[in-house]
């Protein structure tokens, strides 16, 4: 069958050498695998890099024989801002104009956020008559209330009215909703105004454990070294984008906090880049134990998921993250997740016994989580513990060859018929 993966803001396989694929380019390719005829429709600008991958728009195939399609759209500097906001009005209008020349699809995939992409997939689907699954991965638009102080969040609410209005529709007459966890399924069911329906599913991120070369690795490692990196220390590992709901601004609290005590026995090692990483960088100064690396590719991943200890989870307390794929990224290597999300994270953690839970924004607590973690026999228990449960069910061999079966189970006669009849309405 003919699928379409609708989705922007990841890495492409065509972004360079040791790049690291997450869910769309992982479904891809385990679609084409099947023998499945896969179109991409991404964005021509690199999210994680903040740049233009190309100056117009442009098709690839990959060596999986997927084919992406580039749209282009203009650039941004942060997550959370206008520009983006504006690049995704654009993005979704030159999707909706451009699909109108392809020859349709057996089924439409497509990811939320962005609105418009989806907002566009469901308009297109419900002309031809294809069935179409909104594939939930961020709360869009709450995401932007929360992210303004308490005081602003009525009028936020209001100038946001537009985009609830498109999330309204959305979900209420796609096919099917699929999520990363069970509460963001529940978010969109909230939205759609139903309940739980056959084809709603929950699939999580999961985690693509990269395979580099050894050689490769040996070269990462010896440059983290040379970095500052003391392999005979506690190594306390963030990897992320420096964005706005991550919090590295409470990771340096706690190490000037263990600096001042004279616990020289941990060292914080922050991975990534963006817009926060100049404020990040102020904050830490001088300080002995923290070492930033930049961006790091997954030579460097697979070498720092060896080379640390605990793995952090470090958001703001107004993030809305559920089940992120930073927990199942430090579990595949068998690192105790410490974490700050509450909810869905805080009883994931607890029941799969591989993590521990503070209080985000407080430095104190940060402190109180890793010292508690400072037995290496808690520690090794908490780690094999996460690597056995992201080895049974958080692995790409588990969740893409379910989520492949469940499209073709959706591109079925029946629900295309129905999506067909819908659309004579």
């Amino acid at each position: 069958m003919r699928i379409w993966i609708v989705m922007t803001g990841e890495a492409l396989p065509t972004d360079g050498e040791n790049v690291r694929l997450r869910r769309a380019a992982l479904l891809a390719r385990q679609c084409a695998l099947r023998g499945h005829e896969v179109t991409w429709w991404t964005s021509t600008f690199d999210h994680q890099h903040k740049r233009q991958r190309t100056p117009t728009h442009q098709c690839v195939t990959t060596k999986d024989n997927v084919r992406i399609e580039m749209l282009h759209a203009p650039a941004y500097r942060k997550n959370i801002s206008i520009g983006r906001l504006i690049n995704h009005q654009v993005l979704g209008s030159v999707f909706a104009r451009r699909i109108r020349t392809e020859a349709p699809p057996d089924l439409i995939f497509s990811t939320w956020p962005t609105i418009e992409f989806s907002t566009a997939s469901v308009e297109y689907a419900i002309r031809e008559g294809l069935p179409v699954i909104i594939d939930v991965r961020d709360l869009w638009p709450d995401i932007f209330a929360g992210a303004v102080p308490r005081t602003l969040r009525p009028a936020a609410c209001v100038v946001l009215l537009p985009l609830i209005r498109r999330a309204e529709y959305v979900f209420r007459n796609c096919t099917g909703i699929c999520a990363i966890s069970p509460g963001y399924l529940n978010w969109a069911l909230n939205y759609a105004g139903r309940p739980q329906r056959a084809l709603d599913a929950v699939f999580p991120l999961g985690y693509d454990k990269p395979q580099p070369l050894q050689h490769e690795v040996a070269r990462a490692r010896s440059e983290l070294l040379q970095a500052g990196i003391d392999h005979r220390k506690t190594i306390c590992w963030f990897v992320g984008v420096f964005g706005a709901t991550y919090d590295l601004g409470t990771v340096i609290r706690a190490a000037a906090l263990l600096q001042q005590r004279g616990c020289d026995g941990m060292q914080f090692v922050l991975s990534g880049t963006g817009e926060r990483e100049p404020e990040w960088k102020r904050q830490a100064g001088d300080l002995r134990n923290v070492v930033f690396t930049g961006w790091v590719d997954s030579a460097r991943v697979a070498c720092l998921g060896q080379l640390a200890s605990i793995g952090l989870a470090a958001y703001s307390p107004s993030a809305p993250q559920g089940l992120p794929n930073k927990l199942f990224e430090y579990m595949a290597y068998g690192l105790p997740v410490v974490s700050s999300l509450p909810g869905e994270a805080e009883a994931f953690l607890r029941e799969s016994r591989c993590g521990l839970t503070y209080k985000a924004g407080d430095a104190e607590s940060l402190v109180d989580a890793l010292l508690s973690l400072a037995d290496t026999r808690q520690r090794r228990e908490y780690g094999d513990n996460g690597r056995r449960r992201y080895e049974a069910d958080y692995s790409p061999a588990r969740i893409y060859p379910s989520m492949v079966d469940y499209l073709e189970a959706v591109a079925s006669p029946g629900v295309r018929q129905r999506a067909q009849a819908m659309s004579n309405l």
